[in-house]
């Protein structure tokens, strides 16, 4: 397929694909014709990570012991997804869809002065219904946010928050 053609066959996926059969991913992987993911708009972004995170679930599921999951198609993914969120004001959406895959971490690279507030106020509201590791997870990029943008008193909340002496001492 044509990559212009896969990437309308994706566009057109969102609202005529099967249920479950996540076409405007599938179309966007083979598609690759370098169109930033945002021209579609931001529907077309919400869907296609909703689809990501449905994918990387599934191929994390396949897992064995021996090989770990084929998933470098899908953070190329993400990696594009994510500076559209965080500049669009759907910090929510991005982290998220971070959580997902597993790939918190590219969230610092991501925050500046104008979204970091927005951006740690939601990772440390829904820390409270993620379970354990990723409760901590979540709290410690909160951290490194805040410690990152120099709001070092934000940063000794969630330190303390999370209960550990040496962020706590890092901090002070």
């Amino acid at each position: 397929v044509a990559p212009k053609l896969a990437d309308v066959l994706s566009v057109l996926g969102m609202t005529s694909g099967t249920e479950g059969a996540r076409d405007t991913l599938r179309y966007r992987l083979t598609g690759g014709s370098g169109q930033p993911i945002g021209a579609w708009g931001h529907e077309y972004v919400r869907h296609i990570a909703g689809e990501i995170s449905a994918e990387f679930k599934e191929r994390a599921e396949k897992e064995t012991e021996e090989k770990a999951p084929e998933v470098a198609d899908l953070l190329e993914l993400v990696r594009e997804i994510i500076p559209y969120h965080m500049s669009h004001n759907a910090e929510p959406e991005a982290v998220d869809l971070l959580v997902e895959v597993e790939q918190l971490e590219l969230l610092l690279e991501h925050t500046d002065e104008k979204n970091y507030t927005r951006t740690c106020l939601y990772l440390v509201s829904c820390c409270n219904y993620l379970p354990e590791p990723d409760n901590v997870t979540v709290l410690r990029t909160a951290l490194s946010i805040y410690r990152k943008q120099g709001k070092f008193v934000d940063a000794m909340r969630v330190a303390l928050k999370m209960n550990s002496k040496d962020d706590v001492e890092a901090t002070f």
